[in-house]
């Protein structure tokens, strides 16, 4: 994840089990390109499949949604 450009990464978990991630990238589709070719994504991504709520189960991983900022503080 770091190799790929990727900082302050957290992931949060709601008492429902949603997950909601949220991390900092100067260009993400360069690091979604670099994390896409590592050995250990499919890896991390099947542990963490069992977490994952998808409509298409199809999928390895999980489904992206971007959000819109609404507030921000320095």
């Amino acid at each position: 994840i770091k190799k790929a450009g990727f900082k302050n990464y957290t992931i949060f978990a709601r008492k429902d089990g949603m997950l909601f991630a949220c991390w900092e990238h100067d260009n993400v589709e360069e690091g979604f390109k670099i994390m896409n070719s590592s050995e250990v994504r499919p890896k991390w991504e099947e542990y963490m499949d069992q977490f994952f709520v998808k409509e298409d189960k199809s999928i390895m991983g999980p489904e992206y949604e971007e959000l819109r900022e609404v507030w921000h503080l320095d």
